[in-house]
């Protein structure tokens, strides 16, 4: 407990300093085109709500999960309004997942592999799982050094087993142009 407290206080320290106008995440940026217009979405760890505020405006319900009471008050300023998102301060576990069915969720920069199989029993029959989070290859400031957080090359692949595997990149280190996927991966898998 005392270590999940310390956890949550670092990552309200961190939102205090955060800007709220995070950019969306690469992995729905670049495959907009796949993602579904109509649905129930779930963001876990959604942070300051970029990724659910694009979601929501592809016509998704949203529902956005983080366990840091900044990040809720500051996605609650962002969203405020909008009758398609619903957030929650919540301390994402196995016990989470019961009784809900979504047709998309997302896990970006949030890594919990006790939890894979919760989230694919939650997600509806050709509903999608996304993942987009640090590796091991990371060659960048932010992000996590605790190797719980970081996944192995090709890792990603195990986080979304039984499904159809729609998109898949990983970019091990900065290359020249786009920056923000440098020692990161990112999967869309469509469950069967």
């Amino acid at each position: 407990m005392e270590k999940m407290n310390e956890l949550i206080s670092k990552w309200n320290n961190h939102y205090k300093n955060t800007s709220i106008t995070t950019p969306v995440a690469a992995v729905l940026h670049e495959n907009s085109a796949i993602l579904p217009k109509k649905g129930i979405a779930l963001d876990i760890g959604c942070g300051t709500g970029a990724n659910s505020y694009f979601l929501a405006n592809l016509g998704m319900e949203v529902h956005a999960w983080d366990f840091s009471e900044v990040a809720i008050q500051l996605i609650s300023s962002r969203l405020k309004g909008r009758e398609n998102i619903n957030i929650k301060n919540l301390n994402i576990t196995k016990g989470s997942f019961a009784n809900v069915n979504f047709d998309l969720v997302l896990c970006c920069h949030y890594l919990d592999r006790k939890i894979t199989d919760e989230i694919y029993n939650a997600t509806k029959i050709g509903g999608l799982i996304i993942y987009q989070t640090f590796t091991e290859e990371k060659k960048r400031v932010d992000g996590p050094s605790n190797p719980d957080y970081l996944l192995k090359y090709k890792e990603v692949f195990s986080l979304i087993k039984d499904c159809r595997v729609l998109a898949y990149r990983e970019q091990p280190s900065r290359r020249f142009g786009d920056s923000s996927m440098a020692g990161k991966a990112y999967i869309i898998g469509q469950k069967k």
